[in-house]
Formats: structure tokens, sequence, C-alpha cells
């Protein structure tokens, strides 16, 4: 069973061809892809979207907040994550994105301890963005002892993987890792147990200049399957399950 853990599939990335992307993901065997949404706008749509395709999971978001609108609409974001916590399986994508000092850090620290709060009440994985914070995120997280990570297409430093890893958290890796080497050098430290499967749709597809979508998440379990010499795609099916079921 194939599954996506990590995706965007929104109308404003995929005009008119979203019904297409769908198709060709169940072709390649995807059977589930875990659609994140990152604002009150794209929650609603991830809500809409999981009615009328049934492959699609609903993860509701909250982007880090950088301007002054942002950091304003975070709330709002908020409060609706929490109104439909129980229609989600995961909540993400959430954490800190490269904060320039340390008021960035405390506006972008306080509403992710929020949201780590709220999956914990509700024994919600979180799917992680962490890119140029993963200092913070790492600490943030063990600070509020999460209790179901996944750290979404993770290339930082490698003491904090390596920390992330001893705290039992899970890495979702994107196409991106068959032809990029700081990915490459990540991934080859995380246990078999603790890897998932993303694309992170449409971004980081294989190439730069391709727009991703679900159906490529098969590049990264036979690219791990190669690399381990094991049926990658039975353990992140099995790894899957237990992060969902713990």
């Amino acid at each position: 069973m194939l599954v996506d853990i990590h995706a965007h599939i929104f109308e404003q990335y995929y005009p008119k061809t979203l019904p297409k992307v769908i198709e060709r993901s169940q072709k390649a065997g995807v059977k589930i892809i875990v659609n994140s949404g990152v604002s009150f706008e794209t929650n609603k749509e991830v809500l809409t979207l999981a009615k009328t395709y049934p492959i699609l999971k609903v993860s509701l978001g909250l982007y880090p907040p950088h301007s002054a609108i942002e950091i304003q609409n975070i709330e709002k974001d908020f409060s609706f994550v929490k109104k439909h916590i129980t229609k989600c399986i995961a909540i993400g994508e959430v954490g800190m994105d490269r904060p320039k000092n340390r008021k960035e850090v405390d506006q972008q620290k306080s509403p992710f301890t929020d949201v780590i709060r709220l999956a914990n009440k509700h024994n919600k994985p979180l799917v992680i963005h962490s890119r140029g914070a993963e200092k913070h995120v790492i600490n943030t997280l063990e600070q509020e002892q999460a209790k179901k990570v996944v750290l979404h297409s993770y290339n930082g430093p490698e003491k904090y993987a390596k920390k992330a890893i001893e705290l039992g958290y899970y890495f979702s890796v994107p196409p991106r890792v068959i032809t990029d080497v700081t990915f490459q050098t990540i991934n080859d430290l995380i246990p078999n147990k603790q890897i998932l499967s993303e694309t992170d749709s449409p971004y980081l597809a294989k190439h730069k200049e391709e727009t991703n979508e679900p159906k490529n998440v098969k590049q990264v379990v036979d690219y791990f399957t190669k690399q381990r010499k094991k049926d990658m795609e039975k353990q992140i099916e099995l790894n899957y399950k237990r992060l969902l079921s713990s």
C-alpha cells in the first residue's frame, strides 16, 4: 500500500487537473493521501475535497506566521482547527519557519505550542515544518512532550535529526531525496521503523522544475527499497498504521 503522508492538493495548484491528479495517483497504487491545509481557506478546501475523494485524508494546519496579517489571522485559523478536530487524522502542516530574531521566534512559538497541546489532547499526529528553525522546533516538541510527530521533508542539521530520532519522531521523505545530497545525508540516518513517504505536492519533485503529484510517492518507496535492500512499501505501511494507532 502506497501512502503519501503529506501533500497540498488544492485547486489553486492543480486548476482543472485535480481529478486527473487523483486518478493518476490511484493508478500508481496510492491508497492514502494526507492532504495538509496551511490556512483557514485551505483547511476548508481540505474538508470539502475529502467528501468528494475518499483517498484524501484530512490534515488541518497553520503555516508559521511571518507578516502582521498572518499573525492577526492565526487565532481564527487555530479556532477552525479546534472546531473540526474530530474530522482530521492529523494536524499539519504546523511548526516554525526561519525566524529572523527573538521576536519572530516568540511570534511563531506561541501558536506552535498551542497546537502541540491540542494534538496531545486529541491524540493526533503532528506533521511538522521546521525549515531554518530546527533547534526551536525540536526543543519545543520535546518540552511539550509531543506524543506523535512527523518531521516533513527535514533537511536541517544532523544533530537535531539525531535528537529527533532518539525522541522517536518519524521523518517523511519526498522524491527530492533521489537527487538532493543533503536529503540523502539526513535520510541515511533514519531507522526503517521511523521512515514515511510523502510528496509535498506540488513541491519537492525529483527535479526542481517539475510539478509534483502524489503518484510520485512510489519513487520514494522504490528509492529506499533499493538503498536498504528491504521491502520499504510494506515497512512504510506498517509505520503509517503504527503512527495512527498508537
